[in-house]
């Protein structure tokens, strides 16, 4: 593994510098925080809003001050970012060829070694082998790519579905239904704030 800590970053002589270049940011803070503290009810309005405006002028300030003294930081680590980058290309595009090269054997065998098979129920059934290239990354499955839901047959589907799953249909169809429409389901009347 490389080493975590190539570059050794002196963070409390970041937070000295910064707090260096900064002193005057600190020093007006401290005091807008204590012309607050001495605020009371009675404080006038325009003392409140002038008092105010200063906080936000300090926070633009502050703002700005951030930006600009981590300029360098950034760039920093935006070389750090193309080095990566720089090295990790060939290995990406060769990741992906050999994985599309992979995926078109195993489409090639496949197609050449399902046969479909068709029980006496209607049933279809898809047979195939292990596969025979030495592409172990890979491994063949079916999915679902569409459903005609007028046509399929939940009942088949009823062990697939979880709790949670039924009990958010249920609620989808005593709104559409009412209370009272599907045997096996128990309803209860509850009253629940607008």
């Amino acid at each position: 593994m490389a080493n975590s800590n190539l570059f050794h970053i002196d963070e409390d002589g970041i937070r000295r510098t910064l707090a260096e270049a900064n002193a005057s940011l600190f020093r007006r803070r401290d005091a807008l925080i204590e012309a607050r503290s001495r605020m009371t009810q009675r404080t006038p309005s325009d003392d409140l809003n002038d008092l105010l405006a200063q906080l936000r002028s300090l926070q633009k300030e502050a703002k700005g001050a951030k930006i600009s003294d981590g300029r360098s930081f950034n760039r920093a680590v935006k070389v750090v970012k193309t080095f990566f980058d720089e090295l990790l290309q060939p290995v990406e595009e060769s990741i992906a060829s050999i994985t599309r090269e992979a995926e078109r054997r195993r489409d090639a065998e496949t197609s050449a070694r399902t046969p479909i098979i068709a029980t006496a129920d209607g049933e279809i059934v898809c047979e195939s082998g292990p596969p025979a290239s030495n592409f172990n990354a890979l491994t063949e499955v079916w999915e679902v790519t569409g459903f005609d839901r007028n046509t399929i047959d939940l009942n088949a589907l009823r062990g697939c579905f979880s709790d949670y799953q039924i009990g958010f249909a249920l609620k989808k169809h005593l709104e559409a239904h009412g209370p009272h429409a599907l045997p096996g389901v128990s309803y209860e009347r509850k009253l629940k704030p607008r």
